[in-house]
């Protein structure tokens, strides 16, 4: 209980996040589906206190639990999907669009509020791994020696924003856009990124890929939009959890369209006991297990435009065309003349500190901190 207390104070800038299961689970293992080609370019980010050095000069320990028992930052009733499996926790998703740039959402990794090329909290306490992921061939994950090449660290956020959602008494809050281009300090070798879609318009079929719950790697889908009545976002009825946010939303041609960035209602119903099962609604997010009086159900999926304008201010490209807001009222605004308005989750207090050290060799190498631990936290869906 005082792992998952601490887990969960740990991220306390990340806005809550949840969703759940609409008609069928259709979630799968990433690798033994369709859109396998796609799974390398999607990132876990996890606090690096979960990484644990252990003097092997090729190989660290990921301090992974089971995804049941009341040891388990998540404590799912045995009897629920994928309970078996180890999970990183309370953690975020996000995607590779170049060798040293990841998209995800802003709540992972901004405190409230927008940041533009500063190295954050979120960016300093988290780490992104790569292949965390149920092998095709049913071999289990091998957590206690897990390469530390596969292990990155974030050297900024070009540009992200966690949005503000107070409002008034009684009023709907306003959703901000919540997203956030991040640089790595080392490349991720040997994979293609994904490639952006600039259409405003969402696909007849979507897919997330992410880590729900901190699980490894997931395809859900196909699924469809339920809602676009907001201009920054638009719901669906994927199955996505906690952990899910950060995670592209795809095609079937696997091209990005958006974000995953939050859903409604919870993921979880208490079965009455000390366990948790997964909340289900129908596939228009109706007679949910667990109701909510929220107006927006849904998977929300932030759109790309501003992760557009931001890539072609950081890279000085000429200013592409971006439909970031609804073409019927605005036309499409040109990426970098225009900015937004200015308006992570993890663990800390493992018994082995540790951190990356970007100077040796390979793209990341864990080595343990000079100074005792501190038991403070720093925090994302």
């Amino acid at each position: 209980m005082l792992r998952s207390f601490i887990a969960l104070l740990s991220f306390s800038f990340a806005l809550p996040a949840f969703a759940m299961i609409y008609g069928t689970d259709d979630r799968q293992e990433a690798l033994l589906s369709w859109a396998k080609p796609h799974a390398p370019a999607v990132l876990l980010m996890t606090s690096r206190n979960f990484v644990i050095d252990e003097g092997d000069p090729q190989f660290v320990k990921l301090d992974f639990q089971k995804a049941s028992g009341e040891s388990s930052m998540i404590n799912m009733c045995a009897n629920q999907r994928f309970a078996d499996q180890l999970t990183a926790g309370i953690n975020c998703s996000g995607f590779l669009i170049a060798p040293d740039l990841v998209v995800t959402a802003g709540h992972c990794i901004v405190p409230y509020g927008r940041s533009e090329r500063k190295e954050t909290a979120g960016c300093s306490d988290f780490v992104w791994i790569a292949d965390f992921a149920q092998p095709a061939n049913g071999t289990p994950l091998n957590v206690d020696r897990w390469p530390r090449e596969k292990i990155f660290e974030c050297a900024e956020v070009i540009d992200g924003q966690n949005p503000d959602f107070s409002s008034p008494a009684f009023a709907p809050p306003v959703f901000g856009d919540d997203f956030a281009l991040v640089r790595l300090k080392n490349p991720v070798p040997g994979r293609t990124p994904l490639t952006m879609s600039r259409e405003f318009k969402a696909p007849r079929q979507l897919y997330a890929m992410g880590y729900p719950l901190g699980l490894p790697l997931k395809l859900a889908g196909p699924a469809r939009v339920i809602s676009e009545d907001f201009t920054k976002f638009y719901s669906a009825n994927i199955d996505t959890f906690m952990g899910n946010s950060g995670s592209p939303i795809f095609d079937e041609k696997g091209l990005v369209h958006g974000i995953l960035v939050r859903g409604y209602p919870e993921d979880f119903v208490s079965d009455g006991g000390a366990c948790y099962t997964m909340n289900k609604c129908n596939e228009s997010g109706q007679r949910c297990d667990e109701a909510s009086d929220f107006f927006a159900t849904g998977s929300h999926v932030q759109r790309l435009g501003v992760i557009h304008m931001a890539l072609a201010k950081y890279r000085g490209d000429d200013a592409p065309l971006v439909a970031s807001l609804r073409p019927l009222f605005t036309p499409p605004v040109r990426a970098g003349l225009f900015t937004p308005p200015r308006s992570g989750r993890g663990f800390l207090g493992s018994k082995n500190q540790t951190l990356i050290d970007p100077n040796a060799p390979g793209a990341g190498v864990i080595s343990p901190k000079r100074s005792s631990p501190d038991r403070s936290g720093a925090d994302g869906r």
